[in-house]
């Protein structure tokens, strides 16, 4: 029984990074192809509506690395101090969201995954 729990768990936290992966590939192809600058500019050019979208990005890990990359492509063209306030927060108005009504589900499995190994371990 355990054997097939850590197996599961070792599935969902291999899938998890693959997102993760698939996320790095994404945010490479829309950078390189000028698109994160087109969806940017749809906020009118407003560099605290930018910055504040982006920042609501930047809070799960699946989101990150495109949040890190428009931030960083408002900064270049705006004030990096006003970019990282309006940035920092859209993050914390979605984590507030995320940590009322949601669980972390990477961190569950990371740590379901690694107390298992511990068990094993002590047995």
């Amino acid at each position: 029984m355990e054997k097939n729990h850590r197996k599961k768990q070792a599935a969902l936290l291999g899938i998890d990074f693959l997102i993760i992966l698939a996320s790095l590939i994404f945010t490479v192809l829309i950078t390189k192809a000028g698109i994160l600058e087109k969806i940017i500019s749809y906020a009118g050019n407003v560099a605290f509506l930018e910055s504040f979208i982006s920042g609501m990005f930047f809070t799960t890990i699946f989101t990150t690395v495109p949040a890190i990359a428009a931030l960083g492509t408002i900064a270049q063209q705006n004030s990096y101090i006003t970019t990282a306030f309006f940035g920092a927060c859209g993050a914390v108005a979605v984590d507030l969201g995320i940590f009322r009504f949601m669980k972390d589900r990477f961190s569950d499995h990371l740590s379901s995954w690694i107390k298992q190994g511990e068990k094993k371990s002590l047995i």
